[in-house]
């Protein structure tokens, strides 16, 4: 565990029209100290091919699954390889307000119970 890391799991299946967005908005981040791990459960579209343009951001960690497991199994996968002190998980279709993981870091450290 690495403190004050946020790692933050991307579920990924078939919604490559959203991707481009979400992960912008992930990179977008104020908080500096976070990883992007993206996990792809065998998208029959184009998810792959987007994912990988983001690769180039050393934040960003994509895995592609070789059998689909399902939200629950991606999600696991995620916790099991996040170093963070923190976990977050995103939705792929989703996106986020630049401050959002300051905002929430900042409360979880104001209020540890």
């Amino acid at each position: 565990m690495t403190r004050g890391l946020v790692s933050i799991v991307v579920a990924s299946y078939n919604h490559a029209e959203y991707l481009v967005e979400r992960m912008q908005s992930l990179l977008a981040q104020t908080y500096p100290a976070i990883e992007i791990l993206v996990i792809d459960d065998c998208s029959p579209d184009n998810s792959v091919e987007i994912l990988k343009t983001f690769e180039t951001d050393p934040r960003v960690t994509l895995i592609v699954r070789e059998a689909n497991g399902g939200w629950v199994a991606v999600s696991n996968q995620g916790a099991e390889l996040a170093s963070g002190e923190y976990l977050l998980y995103a939705n792929c279709d989703d996106a986020c307000e630049p401050e959002m993981v300051s905002k929430l870091v900042e409360a979880m450290e104001n209020n540890p119970s």
